[in-house]
């Protein structure tokens, strides 16, 4: 005879899974002019309309000021460069659809006037009806290293003068 822990009235009900844009990318470290590769998985509990789904690259910078008529600072985020491309159109997009894709870095770093800038991957997917899924993920543009050029080794010949 077996006896099992739970009891056969038991039901489990699990909840319904939440429906998200999820991004994988080849490297986070990017360098000026460099193909930042991945891909966008949807995972989605029912199949539903969608207007679009896009990814982009971006550079944000957060700038520090005075606010206006007030001795408190305020801190401000812009886009100072933003390049996306369209993955696929209106359609009805389902569960584990995935999609590649290929985004350039700009060529050279983008001129900051004060502060750092934040480069962010996001995949975005629209929807008539609610609220875009979006999934954002840092990644960090670097400069090349210069090229360091080694001179080949000189050999020391010995002369033999006698």
């Amino acid at each position: 005879m077996t006896f099992s822990l739970r009891s056969e009235r038991t039901c489990l009900v699990s909840a319904p899974r939440p429906d998200r844009v999820g991004i994988e990318v080849s490297s986070r470290l990017l360098a000026p002019g460099d193909a930042l590769r991945g891909r966008v998985t949807l995972t989605v509990a029912m199949p539903f309309d969608g207007l679009r789904l896009l990814v982009r690259l971006s550079a944000t910078q957060r700038t520090v000021g005075r606010a206006p008529g007030k001795l408190a600072l305020s801190y401000k985020k812009e886009v100072v460069w933003q390049r996306e491309t369209a993955l696929d159109g209106e359609r009805v997009y389902r569960d584990g659809a995935s999609y590649p894709f290929e985004l350039l870095a700009p060529d050279a770093t983008v001129a900051a006037s004060t502060g750092e800038l934040e480069w962010t991957v996001t995949a975005l997917l629209e929807h008539a009806w609610k609220p875009a899924l979006k999934h954002a993920m840092k990644v960090k543009l670097v400069e090349r290293p210069a090229s360091t050029r080694q001179r080949p080794a000189r050999r020391r010949t010995r002369s033999t003068a006698q």
